[in-house]
């Protein structure tokens, strides 16, 4: 393996977490009742269990800051979740059956006022899904323009017409959310299958918004937990560029690099975009193809005379097919416009190639043809190729153009005979999910 790819192996091994250590504290707005903005610092012990208060830094001092409701109308961590504060009725009746019958309950709804930072699980132009957390039990709350809060309701457990308590589901939920999409028939009859989780729930109002009420912007909390994979076909041109090094110039293999036209290439890659950091850092796999001709430069050999000389050549041709696994950083948060840079392992495929050696004698006026060998398969043709690989480039919404440098070990590999393997490939894809 090349020296220059244990560092960049190195590099990417500790990438991520050298990106996820520096999220460790990141900026926070809270934004008042009134409207003020005001900075502020969180970490991960930060992060609250507490609905009833936030513990933030004061990046000017460094003091910690206690923030209620009261003070706050908005608190958002940038590159993560956000928290709405609220005053709303909290469901305080059991969730289960054994719950009920451990606080000897008697199983009528009960409720309490409360004042609480709601967290942000989907955010639309028409509706808006929350969740509280409250020891075991999670709490999801509906609004619908700007109207009040609307706490789903869900408990494992109903009683009967004689008070007995039976073991059903009481999926009310289902119902308030059929009537809060009921503008779309077709999303109202998915509410009867969808699962109480906020993020089931909030990929259904996604779907509402976007393709019923055609809404441009959603802002969706499961998204960043999930990541995104992004599906990318794409074409390009590729140059490869083959040096030899041989020790015996009698040999017949192309001499020193070997400049190839550019020739078509096409694959497809995939990409994840990691949650976290504003999904800035993604993992990248993709798998393409590429076939090349190439003539190498002649050789003439002097015989013992001026009137007796040899000429070498080669003409080969070879198929790869060929895989990156590496990592992508982008420069910019999600948009429109996002710059990247990226870099990561390469392994190569040759099924096929065929090599035509040249070699003509003159002597005594006369042009003598030398039958020869495929010099590849006899100096061991290496079918398999490793190196690593370098890139940049800009997504423009779904469509992408980049430029990709690939460096792999060659197709021969012997004590007195060494390649390599250049590639230079500017693409352009589209991304289809």
């Amino acid at each position: 393996m090349p020296h220059i790819m244990k560092p960049i192996f190195l590099l990417l091994l500790f990438m991520p977490g050298l990106s996820f250590s520096q999220e460790k504290a990141r900026a926070a707005t809270v934004t008042s009742p009134q409207g003020r903005i005001s900075e502020y610092l969180a970490t991960d012990r930060d992060a609250t269990t507490d609905p009833h208060r936030f513990i933030l830094t004061d990046a000017q001092t460094g003091k910690k800051v206690i923030i209620t409701p009261m003070d706050a109308s908005l608190v958002a961590v940038a590159g993560g979740d956000s928290w709405t504060a609220a005053i709303l009725d909290v469901d305080l009746t059991p969730a289960d059956l054994a719950g009920l019958q451990a606080s000897g309950s008697t199983g009528a709804p009960t409720s309490r006022k409360d004042t609480v930072f709601l967290l942000n699980e989907f955010s639309g132009a028409v509706v808006s899904l929350y969740s509280l957390q409250e020891h075991k039990r999670t709490h999801l709350f509906l609004t619908k323009q700007g109207g009040p809060f609307e706490e789903l309701v869900h408990r494992q457990y109903s009683r009967d017409e004689y008070g007995n308590l039976a073991e059903e589901e009481d999926n009310e939920y289902r119902s308030q959310l059929a009537a809060a999409v009921k503008e779309c028939p077709f999303i109202a009859d998915q509410t009867q299958v969808v699962r109480f989780s906020g993020a089931d729930i909030a990929d259904l109002l996604g779907t509402y918004e976007v393709n019923c009420l055609k809404t441009s912007h959603v802002r969706t909390r499961a998204d960043r937990l999930k990541g995104e994979l992004a599906i990318t076909p794409w074409v390009g041109y590729a140059f490869n560029r083959s040096g030899f090094v041989c020790d015996h110039p009698s040999d017949l293999v192309p001499p020193g690099t070997v400049k190839i036209p550019g020739t078509p290439s096409f694959g497809i890659g995939f990409i994840y975009h990691m949650p976290g950091i504003n999904n800035k850092l993604a993992l990248s796999v993709d798998l393409h193809y590429n076939s090349f001709k190439a003539k190498a430069d002649t050789v003439r050999l002097a015989g013992g005379t001026s009137a007796i000389y040899t000429t070498k050549g080669l003409e080969y041709r070879i198929s790869n097919i060929r895989s990156g696994l590496g990592m992508q950083f982008y420069l910019t948060d999600p948009g429109n416009f996002r710059p990247w840079i990226g870099g990561g392992l390469s392994l190569g495929f040759s099924p096929t190639h065929v090599a035509t050696p040249i070699e003509y004698q003159f002597n005594s006026g006369a042009l003598h043809a030398i039958p020869k060998k495929d010099p590849f398969q006899e100096l061991g043709f290496q079918a398999f190729q490793y190196g690593f690989h370098l890139g940049a480039g800009v997504d423009f919404g779904r469509v992408g153009i980049q430029y990709a440098f690939e460096n792999f070990s060659g197709y021969v590999t012997t004590i007195e005979t060494g390649s390599s393997l250049k590639v230079h490939s500017f693409r352009l894809s589209y991304r289809i999910k």
